[in-house]
């Protein structure tokens, strides 16, 4: 940043609610990413373990360096297959247009997203959509 800090992170950690516990991809993508889950668990609950893996990018990083900071919340669409949803959906309804997903980094896709449900917004107020 323009102040001289730097900022490690974020990290991701799957926070499933009881809905997408019962869905069956849920379970596959954890199944799939277990190794990645248990590094993730290890740096939320051990500073030194983050810092040990943010030191390969910030070599003179020490652990008294390292203070807790903002995170936010990502929403991620997963297929029934476990497999991450790379691209948008969007899907229609009689009266109504759903952006079911919108991966990061949104907001440098904003425009495009934009444009893309103006487009599918307009198709379906026509008076001529089907």
């Amino acid at each position: 940043h323009v102040d001289g800090e730097v900022y490690v992170g974020p990290t991701a950690m799957l926070e499933p609610s009881a809905h997408g516990l019962a869905w069956p991809g849920t379970w596959r993508m954890m199944r799939r990413f277990w190794r990645t889950g248990m590094k993730e668990l290890s740096h939320r609950v051990s500073r030194r373990a983050f810092v040990r893996d943010a030191a390969r990018y910030v070599p003179d990083l020490r652990t008294a360096d390292v203070e807790p900071s903002f995170h936010g919340v990502r929403a991620q669409a997963v297929g029934r297959d476990g497999r991450l949803v790379d691209d948008f959906v969007v899907s229609r309804t009689e009266r109504a247009l759903h952006v079911r997903n919108a991966p990061s980094p949104a907001a440098t896709s904003s425009l495009a997203i934009a444009r893309l449900v103006a487009d599918e917004a307009e198709t379906l107020l026509s008076p001529h959509a089907p």
